[in-house]
C-alpha cells in the first residue's frame, strides 16, 4: 500500500464511522503525524475525495468534511439507477451458477451483519454483492462512473443503515434477487435491482430529523 493509498484508506475509514463528521475541519499536519505519513500524501488523499464531494476545501480555511446535502444526494442516485439500470440488462444474461453461488453467499453474510447493526463491514458485503453483478456487463466505462457514485455516496448508505427496518429489507431483497437469478427470471431480478435503491426516502428522514435536532 502506497502512503496516498493509506492515507486515503484511512480517511475513508473516519468518514463512514463518523469520526470526521460533516462540516468539521481536516487538520492536515495532525492526521500525518497521526498516521505516521508526510503531509503530502494526505493532502493528496484529501484531494481525491473532494472530487468524490466528501471534502470540501476552501481558502483561508483549508479542508473539511461536506456537508450532506440532500439535493446531491438525489442526483446521484438518479444517475446510478440509470447507468446501474444499464449494466445489469448487459450483466445478468453473463452470471454463471458459480456468480449465483457467491451471491447467494454474499446475502447470507449480508443478512448476519445486518442483524448486528450497522458497520462498515456490513457495507463491504453490501458492495460486494452489487458490484459482483454489475462488473459481469463487460462495461468498463459505465462500471467506472457507477464506482465514483458509490463511492461519493458511501457515507450516506452507512447513515442509512443506521435504521433497522431498512438494513432488515436490504437483507430480505438481496435474498430475493438470488431466488430470481437462480430460477432464470432474469427480468424480475433485474426489476427488483432497481427497486433495491430505496435508501434515498430514509436517508431524507433521517436528515430532516437531524436537522430539527
Amino acid at each position: 500500500m502506497t502512503a496516498q493509498s493509506a492515507a486515503l484508506a484511512a480517511l475513508r475509514e473516519r468518514l463512514l464511522t463518523g469520526r470526521l463528521k460533516p462540516g468539521q475541519p481536516v487538520r492536515q499536519q495532525a492526521l500525518a503525524a497521526e498516521l505516521g505519513l508526510s503531509i503530502v500524501p494526505v493532502r493528496e488523499a484529501l484531494t481525491t475525495l473532494q472530487s468524490e464531494g466528501l471534502i470540501d476545501y476552501r481558502p483561508n480555511r483549508g479542508f473539511t468534511v461536506a456537508e450532506l446535502d440532500l439535493d446531491d444526494l438525489t442526483e446521484a442516485y438518479r444517475l446510478r439507477e440509470v447507468l446501474e439500470g444499464e449494466a445489469v440488462r448487459e450483466a445478468l444474461p453473463r452470471l454463471t451458477a458459480a456468480d449465483i453461488d457467491q451471491l447467494g453467499e454474499l446475502a447470507h453474510e449480508f443478512q448476519r451483519l445486518a442483524a448486528e447493526g450497522p458497520s462498515l463491514e456490513l457495507s463491504r458485503v453490501n458492495r460486494a454483492f452489487h458490484f459482483l453483478i454489475l462488473q459481469r456487463s463487460g462495461m468498463p466505462r459505465c462500471l467506472n462512473f457507477i464506482r465514483m457514485l458509490w463511492d461519493a455516496t458511501e457515507v450516506y448508505r452507512v447513515l442509512a443503515y443506521t435504521v433497522v427496518e431498512l438494513r432488515g429489507a436490504a437483507a430480505r431483497e438481496h435474498r430475493e434477487i438470488v431466488a430470481l437469478l437462480r430460477a432464470g427470471r432474469l427480468d424480475d431480478a433485474a426489476l427488483q435491482l432497481r427497486r433495491h435503491m430505496h435508501a434515498l426516502p430514509v436517508l431524507k428522514e433521517v436528515m430532516e430529523t437531524v436537522d430539527r435536532s
